[in-house]
């Protein structure tokens, strides 16, 4: 499995705070705002993403700071990297995900429903699996390196997800091709793997993404 170094530096939230710095003129005014909404317990997902803004986009600080994903040069056929970010998924991140996704399921969202069907509980929103999955692989494989996402395929959920399960999560690089369209650019073909707390593959899929080469020449 390969782990970058950042993965280590990931640790060290001294970077994010280097970056929220030079992002003065960010809707929140200055960098003390998503620190202060966490400290005081004010929604956190608002100062989330205002900090995701910020990080897209300054990706070019990113990558001075050592954090930048590979470029299409670097990736193998084989290559695997074992995704160091586990998360424990809440009630809240169930409930906030379907709602900003105006997805009102009854199986996600209502419990005495949810009683009465085959899993006797709320099921997690299926596209927050995904999205984890994709998400924790970034740090170390496509951050400020990639231009596009281009598709998901081959999206499976063999698992459920509940309340209360920690998920990590794998990703495989299956495909490497030129891109015919870009020069400065080639395709690179990720399978993501995520598994709960018992080890058991609760999603995956293959993820085209179109990446930067190191020599754009």
């Amino acid at each position: 499995m390969y782990r970058s170094n950042a993965v280590r530096r990931m640790r060290d939230t001294s970077w994010i705070r280097k970056l929220s710095r030079r992002s003065s003129s960010s809707a929140s005014g200055n960098s003390s705002y998503f620190w202060a909404v966490l400290g005081k317990g004010a929604p956190i997902w608002a100062g989330i993403s205002i900090h995701v803004y910020r990080l897209a986009t300054y990706s070019l600080e990113a990558r001075e700071a050592g954090l930048a994903g590979l470029y299409f040069e670097e990736f193998r056929i084989g290559q695997r990297f074992e995704h160091d970010i586990r998360r424990t998924v809440t009630e809240t991140d169930n409930l906030l995900f379907s709602a900003l996704t105006h997805n009102p399921a009854a199986i996600h969202l209502d419990h005495e429903y949810a009683k009465n069907s085959p899993y006797g509980k709320p099921l997690v929103n299926s596209v927050f699996t995904l999205g984890f999955m994709v998400g924790v692989s970034v740090g170390e494989t496509t951050l400020g390196t990639t231009i596009a996402n281009l598709g998901w395929d081959k999206v499976r959920f063999p698992n459920p997800v509940f309340v209360g399960d920690t998920l990590h999560a794998e990703t495989a690089v299956l495909e490497k091709r030129d891109s015919k369209s870009r020069p400065e650019a080639g395709i690179v073909i990720f399978e993501h793997r995520g598994f709960n707390q018992r080890d058991e593959l609760i999603g995956s899929c293959e993820r085209s993404a179109l990446m930067f080469r190191k020599d754009k020449s």
